[in-house]
This record gives structure tokens, C-alpha cells and sequence, in this order.
């Protein structure tokens, strides 16, 4: 089997995580490409970023540590370690991403200058023949340029269903076109994005998301400064807050639980959406936090609950589900995408609106309160990042041999 190169083009860019930590699927699955045997080189291409986003927002343009061993004019390579290679650049644009907004984004992709930047990064590097791993179909423009390379997609949202790309539906449309026409391999976490975009023979393949075990096995006994002074039991929240939150079952919930605290953390994507729930006095939102400080949290969290809105849910698996079950933590959700494999155990309970989200949470009250003990998963090796990483790269590795024997 031949070694491969990777150019990667993360919707959750190099410098994002660095500033967040590393939590979204598209960088734990390069992380575990990185540590592939069968990875020779990986190219990471950071989105572009505008100077008006550098002055207004106070945004550094390119990663911070490693060796920057190219820089010319825009562009910026930094080496990683000896495998991993980070491509970041800049655009002297101003009025354009005031006026385009969202739409700058693919915009950028499909400017010149990028598509040269990540060439020169080509050229450096040596990766005469390589791979394109798109987590998002935002840099499909940048596809076009690069005449037209073996092109792997893990399609992690349905970005049609996002309402924060409402206004991109007609762009977004064609570059799921271009995907089902063009692509050599889609993964996806979502069964409903598989259909999607399946098309012929091509494999469109269903890869739910995972979790990183020795994150969530290493922690520090001790409870963060904001969570002090809460009497328990605590139910808590971790990760985004938007459109798909269901705002109204949490609040019948702590309506019906006075005595009981509700903590989020996690992005705040939509405030309005999730203003109603601060104006309860047991509800509370301490802000967003550091991958690195998430184990902390979850281990002073009685119940972890994901209560989505299962109109609005993207059919996804959302990787909070598997990292609650990592810290050995009673869930309560919703019926999304993927959470029905583990329907049988004790320490899962599934719920289809607000009456069945309350009484599952004075189930698992009344066995905290009793002292009764719930037996955890036993997670298998099969929601390891890891594991979803080596079938993605036994795929791309097999492509790449029928590719040579035509």
C-alpha cells in the first residue's frame, strides 16, 4: 500500500484551535492522520483571513509556535513537526468581507491569490501527488484551482440546514453538486447527509463521530473557580448554543427542578436564542471554555444532558455524547442522529419532548440522591478517534491504488 499526502482544508482552522483547544471532528481526525503510519506529509490550509478581521477583531493572522520555514508576501508555512505543515494567509482585501459577509469565504477560497499561496506550499513541500480533504464544501472554489486533485469530503454538517449560511443556499447548493459529481469519497457522521450526497457507485460512507479516551482519562481532582459555591446536583451542558438548543424544554425543566442548578458552557452562537434561559434563576451560562478545562467540568456534573430540538437537529452525532460517556457520566438527550445505539444502557436515557426529558432526570436524581450506582458504558474501540481515522485512510489509501492501476 503507498504512503499518501494530505492537504486539509479544516472548517475549524489550525489557529481557532489553538486559541479553543482541539475539540471539532475535523481536527481530531487530522490529529490522528498526523500519528498514521500510512500519512507521509500533511499540508493544513488555515481559511484565509481578512485585515479588517486583523484591525476590528484583533485577529493574528497565522499559528503561533513551530518554525516558519516560508513566508512570502501573504503567505506564511509553519512546520509542526516533521509531517505536519501549517499554510496560513492573509488578505489585503477591506471593503470585500464588509460586503460580502459569509460569502467572503468561498469568495477567498476562489481568489487567485490563495489557490497561488497553496501551490507555492505544494511546490516547497514536494507533494507531487496528494489528496484534498475537505471537512466543509465552503473551499470547493479552491478545488476548481487545483486542477482538480483526488478529492476526499467528510461532510460533518448538512450546511444547507444551518441557519447562519441561510443567505450562501444557492452557492452552498452547487458545491454539493460538485461534490456528488466530483468527489472520490464522501464520509459524513450523519446517515441523512450519506443519502444526500450519495450518487452511483461512488462510496458515500457513514463514520459517526468519536472520542479521544486520554483526554477525559487524565484529570485533576479539583472543581473550577466558577462552579464553586453550587450546591449539587448540577446539570450540565457542553457545547454549542444555537438554533438546534431547545430552549423550551430546558426551561420547562428548570421550571419543574427549582432546586436543582443548570450549568451551560460552550460557544454562545446565538444569544438570542438562548436569552430566555438566563432570565431563570437556576440556570446558569459560565461562558465558553478550553478543551484542555472540559474533563474539569464534566467531572462536576451530576447529569450531562443534549436537549436538541428534534426538528432542527441535523441527524449528526454530536461528539458531547461521546465524551459524557467518556467521564462515566449519566446522559440525558434527545433522539438525535446516533445516540440510539446505546439506547439498551443504563446510563443513556433517550427522550422525545419535555415530559419524557423531566421525568428522565428525576430518574437519574433520585438514583444520585439514593447513593445507587449506574453502571457506565464500556465504550468500544470502535468510537475511537483513532479508529474512525485508520477506516478513513484505509479508503483514501485504497483509491489511490485503483487509481494507479488505471
Amino acid at each position: 500500500m503507498p504512503n499518501i499526502n494530505i492537504i486539509a482544508v479544516p472548517f475549524h482552522d489550525w489557529k481557532k484551535s489553538q486559541t479553543e483547544g482541539f475539540r471539532t471532528r475535523d481536527v481530531h481526525l487530522l490529529q490522528e492522520f498526523i500519528r498514521h503510519p500510512s500519512v507521509d506529509r500533511i499540508l493544513i490550509v488555515d481559511r484565509p483571513i481578512s485585515l479588517i478581521e486583523m484591525l476590528l477583531l484583533r485577529r493574528r493572522w497565522h499559528i503561533t509556535g513551530g518554525e516558519c520555514v516560508y513566508q512570502h508576501k501573504y503567505n506564511r508555512l509553519t512546520k509542526i513537526n516533521d509531517k505536519t505543515f501549517v499554510l496560513d494567509m492573509y488578505s489585503a482585501q477591506l471593503a470585500s468581507p464588509l460586503i460580502k459577509r459569509r460569502r467572503w469565504i468561498p469568495a477567498v477560497y476562489g481568489d487567485p491569490a490563495t489557490s497561488q499561496g497553496v501551490t507555492e506550499a505544494i511546490h516547497y513541500l514536494n507533494l507531487d501527488q496528494y489528496v484534498l480533504f475537505l471537512s466543509s464544501p465552503l473551499p470547493i472554489p479552491l478545488y476548481r484551482q487545483l486542477r482538480r486533485p483526488t478529492l476526499i469530503v467528510d461532510a460533518v454538517d448538512n450546511m444547507l440546514k444551518i441557519p447562519q449560511f441561510s443567505k450562501l443556499q444557492s452557492e452552498i447548493a452547487s458545491y454539493y453538486d460538485e461534490i456528488r459529481e466530483n468527489a472520490d469519497v464522501v464520509f459524513s457522521n450523519s446517515i441523512a447527509t450519506v443519502e444526500f450526497l450519495k450518487k452511483g457507485n461512488r462510496p458515500t460512507i457513514y463514520i459517526p463521530n468519536g472520542v479521544d479516551y486520554r483526554h477525559f482519562r487524565v484529570i485533576e481532582n479539583q472543581i473550577p473557580s466558577d462552579l464553586q459555591g453550587f450546591s449539587q446536583p448540577i446539570i450540565g451542558y457542553a457545547g454549542k448554543m444555537q438554533e438546534i438548543f431547545d430552549v423550551d424544554m430546558l426551561r420547562h425543566a428548570a421550571m419543574a427542578l427549582p432546586d436543582v442548578i443548570f450549568i451551560c458552557i460552550g460557544q454562545l452562537l446565538n444569544p438570542k436564542w438562548m436569552r430566555p434561559l438566563w432570565q431563570l434563576p437556576n440556570v446558569k451560562y459560565l461562558g465558553d471554555k478550553h478543551y484542555d478545562l472540559l474533563p474539569s467540568y464534566l467531572a462536576n456534573f451530576d447529569i450531562c444532558i443534549i436537549p436538541y430540538n428534534l426538528e432542527r437537529q441535523h441527524f449528526n452525532d454530536p461528539i458531547k455524547f461521546y465524551e459524557y460517556l467518556a467521564m462515566n457520566k449519566p446522559v440525558v438527550t434527545t433522539r438525535i442522529g446516533g445516540v440510539s445505539a446505546f439506547e439498551h444502557c443504563q446510563q443513556v436515557k433517550i427522550v422525545n419532548n419535555a415530559a419524557e426529558f423531566i421525568n428522565a432526570l428525576h430518574y437519574f436524581l433520585n438514583l444520585i440522591r439514593d447513593g445507587s450506582k449506574i453502571p457506565p458504558v464500556e465504550l468500544p474501540v470502535d468510537v475511537l478517534w483513532s479508529t474512525k481515522a485508520n477506516k478513513m485512510i484505509d479508503v483514501i489509501t485504497q483509491i489511490m491504488v485503483d487509481d494507479d492501476k488505471t
